[in-house]
């Protein structure tokens, strides 16, 4: 009886607000990673404080991410930097001002809305973010996807002006066996079910998602990686992935690419551990 009452009260502690607040948390060591920054760049600083500086506001930006996922990757900036200063303190510091700064970006990264979400859907997860997502029931429209032409995106652009439907954000993408592109209508009433040629019109029960928020360009490294994390957060509050990963992308290629969104996304539902 407690195994299969741990996976609940792990579901229902995250549900309820069980998980640091992702938003104060990155805000906060936003705040604490620019001002050792900053600090590291005042006029006059003696020689041999630039690099410490760097090093105090990477473990500073940890500290206030501990228990998230962006904790652990200020935690390997930090400890990479040590490793390397062992053998070449010069290119330590070289190459750790830059991924602090990059750190920075992702903790103060907002996205761009280009379009509405659909009828009840969360907040995006924050960048480098990891948290249960509730998504109510909604309708899609979907076509299979062979690779990353572009052709799955056409047919459903033409299906949503056909057919008058407002373009919503994100579009989703399923990386299953029968794996598709979906546009979201932005509510589940919107036009019939059903198929149109190689679009299908489906509603999509509610469902939970462990998501991560990412920035930049879609590569199958980067999602092999937050698919690896998501797995690895879930393992650890006892939860298990119900079904196939999937990405909702929410900007255009319109948008510079180091501005763009994505959340990588594996389904859950509790089960016996």
């Amino acid at each position: 009886m407690t195994n299969m009452l741990l996976p609940l009260l792990a579901l229902a502690a995250l549900a309820d607000g069980g998980t640091p607040d992702l938003e104060a948390a990155h805000a906060e060591a936003a705040h604490r990673l620019r001002a050792g920054i900053d600090a590291a760049h005042v006029e006059d600083l003696p020689a041999g404080r630039h690099y410490p500086l760097l090093l105090a506001a990477g473990r500073d930006a940890a500290e206030a991410l501990r228990g998230l996922h962006a904790g652990e990757v200020a935690a390997r900036i930090v400890a990479d930097a040590r490793w390397r200063a062992v053998l070449d303190r010069d290119a330590a510091e070289r190459e750790l001002e830059p991924a602090l700064e990059r750190l920075l970006a992702d903790l103060e990264f907002r996205v761009r809305g280009e379009a509405d979400l659909p009828a009840g859907f969360p907040a995006p997860t924050p960048v480098l973010g990891i948290r249960l997502q509730a998504y109510p029931a909604y309708r899609m429209a979907r076509t299979p996807m062979a690779g990353r032409d572009g052709r799955a995106f056409w047919r459903l652009f033409r299906h949503i002006q056909t057919h008058e439907i407002a373009m919503t954000a994100p579009v989703e993408t399923s990386y299953g066996d029968d794996g598709f592109m979906a546009f979201l209508y932005d509510v589940p009433e919107r036009g019939p079910l059903g198929t149109g040629g190689p679009v299908e019109v489906v509603d999509v029960p509610p469902a939970r998602y462990a998501s991560l928020g990412c920035r930049g360009v879609e590569t199958a490294a980067g999602i092999a990686e937050a698919r690896a994390s998501l797995e690895r957060w879930l393992r650890e509050r006892g939860l298990r992935p119900d079904g196939e990963l999937r990405v909702l992308s929410y900007n255009s290629p319109m948008v510079p690419a180091d501005e763009r969104y994505f959340e990588v996304q594996l389904p859950v539902r509790v089960r016996d551990v």
